[in-house]
């Protein structure tokens, strides 16, 4: 039995008030260094801006070495070498200082893209510390704020924090909850197959586990100032006050960027929304942040576990587990997946309340249409078919899949679905594949993404679509045969109010690379923002006084096309 206790804190502090800063003022931090993103993990950190345009310093001497603009990711960015070869990134930017601009622009009109990657030569763009370098915004991104990062000489990430970029931080993180989970088909966590979890914040707990489980936790922290939801720097597990793993976020390197899908637990996030950390390590995850064991339990482990957890200001909080030798009076943790009338697990599966054991599971199930199990605790399979013969996935090259059980639900109502469980990760991609109606050439395959659904960048082949996928779910046929919609936001345009137009589609999204901009027939290149789902044309100064015509051609992600002219009147 194990019995949760005794959360305390230690507050520290720590801030280089000396350092060079990025920004005029250190207002807070709004993420930290090593954060679980979707399929990957935060390489920098972010601070908070006043507003769009507030200048972005050069924190060392040194020389520009590359300036990336992308609609995504990082958004217009710079990147700083230092005199010691260290690399420093500043993204999601408005704007950069005058020279730079100017390369930047004619690189676009070069290409006729908006997005380009512009490498220097040593020495080429030198830049000192305390030098404007560019300007705050939110390109790339939905909220303004400066994306700040150092990487080494072999362009490997690290915390700023380590060189002393920190920010007022009196607050010690919090563990929120703790869950407990079965790693094996022989074992439970308070009588469930499916694992528990516990709030820290409000519950006393005793959990009786028999067999092994594995430790998560999910914690917050934030600092003084304007802060988000920020994530730990450091975890220490003790058994009986002897140190037996530890965990120090401080660098990766970009080889393992995706294994943060095993260093969290992913399919319980897919699930839930919800973000635990494990503190045991699973096959696929290769981080190198790690030393000692594992936290797994045992139902005959005795004695205290206890959790150290510590952001970058090096505030702690504390946590002991109290192991006992028998169950007592339990109060149990919930079961965030109770409701599910079907689950399926790693480790097998539930039917209205029913757990089916895989030892006394045959190797492969099916019922009717709908549903089809295999077992991979009996048998290795590498290619899975639907029940109704339509959706295929192929685990040839998936490689680690830390699971022992695959499903597929078929569904059957307005969108035609298959439901692949549980949504595991794989540590390489595997290759899925959907039978379309002949006749049926508006079809994309699309993968459920919260309430919404996103399109899957889908090839026909021999009567299939195609794509390459990195971890189950759910996925469907849709059709998209609607041209996208485009309208001028005002025809009159200034330094002061630039030319905007509206671009809107209503399912597979626009094809960036169709876009094509014609002013009095000559091309030009228009900001794409696609979360404020706009053009923006940022150059003005290139246009005469007066009336011209504007082209705009594009298509959306399944093909569909749209062709305006508009007149419009430079003031």
């Amino acid at each position: 039995m194990i019995f949760l206790c005794c959360l305390c804190s230690i507050v520290l502090f720590s801030s280089n008030n000396d350092i060079a800063w990025p920004l005029p003022e250190r207002k807070g931090l709004l993420s930290s260094f090593g954060e679980w993103r979707e399929g990957h993990l935060h390489a920098g950190i972010d601070l908070p801006t006043n507003r769009i345009g507030e200048e972005v310093y050069s924190v060392v001497n040194g020389w520009v070495m590359r300036v990336r603009v992308s609609p995504w990711g990082y958004g217009k960015a710079v990147y700083i070498k230092g005199l010691t070869g260290e690399i420093y990134v500043y993204a999601h930017l408005s704007d950069f200082y005058s020279d730079l601009r100017r390369i930047v622009r004619k690189e676009q009109l070069r290409k006729g893209s908006y997005e380009v990657d512009i490498w220097f030569k040593e020495g080429e763009v030198p830049v000192k510390e305390g030098e404007v370098i560019a300007y705050t915004g939110r390109s790339g991104c939905y909220d303004p704020h400066l994306h700040f990062e150092l990487r080494d000489e072999n362009n490997n990430p690290f915390d700023p924090f380590v060189r002393g970029f920190t920010v007022p931080d009196t607050l010690p993180p919090v563990i929120k909850a703790v869950r407990l989970v079965p790693l094996d088909e022989y074992s439970t966590v308070s009588g469930s197959h499916m694992g528990r979890v516990f709030n820290v914040a409000s519950d006393t707990v005793s959990v009786f586990v028999e067999g092994i489980a594995g430790l998560e936790i999910e914690t917050v922290d934030m600092v003084n100032t304007r802060s988000g939801k920020l994530d730990l720097k450091e975890i220490k597990l003790y058994k009986n006050r002897s140190l037996i793993r530890r965990e120090f976020i401080d660098k990766f390197s970009y080889l393992n960027y995706k294994d943060s899908r095993f260093l969290f637990d992913f399919e319980y996030r897919r699930r839930t929304g919800r973000k635990f950390r494990r503190l045991f390590t699973v096959q696929g995850n290769g981080f190198p942040f790690y030393e000692g064991g594992d936290g797994i339990i045992t139902g005959e482990d005795r004695g205290n576990y206890s959790i150290e957890v510590y952001d970058g200001s090096g505030n702690i909080s504390r946590l002991v587990i109290a192991l006992r030798d028998s169950p007592g009076s339990e109060k149990i943790g919930s079961i965030d997946l109770s409701k599910n009338k079907i689950l399926f697990e790693t480790n097998g599966f539930q039917i209205y309340g029913k757990w089916y054991d895989l030892r006394k599971t045959r190797d492969f199930l099916k019922s009717g249409d709908s549903i089809a199990i295999w077992n991979f605790k009996k048998k290795n399979f590498h290619k899975l078919s639907s029940p109704d013969g339509r959706c295929h996935i192929d685990l040839t090259s998936a490689g680690i899949i830390n699971t022992k059980l695959i499903a597929v639900k078929v569904g059957n109502s307005e969108i035609k679905t298959w439901s692949w469980e549980p949504p595991v990760p794989f540590k390489n991609k595997a290759k899925i594949k959907i039978k379309v109606p002949q006749k049926s050439k508006f079809s994309s395959i699309y993968e459920k993404n919260g309430s919404g659904w996103s399109f899957c960048s889908s090839e026909r082949e021999e009567g299939y679509l195609v794509d390459f996928i990195d971890h189950l779910g759910t996925f469907g046929l849709m059709e998209d045969s609607v041209a996208p919609e485009v309208s001028l936001s005002s025809k009159n345009f200034s330094f002061k109010m630039p030319l905007r137009i509206n671009v809107l589609d209503s399912l597979s999204g626009i094809d960036f690379y169709s876009i094509k901009t014609f002013i009095d027939e000559k091309q030009t290149v228009f900001r794409y923002d696609p979360q404020e789902k706009r053009l923006i044309f940022e150059h003005p100064e290139e246009i005469s006084i007066g009336k011209h015509e504007l082209k705009l051609i594009l298509s959306d992600r399944q093909g569909n096309k749209t062709s305006r002219v508009w007149e419009i009147v430079r003031n």
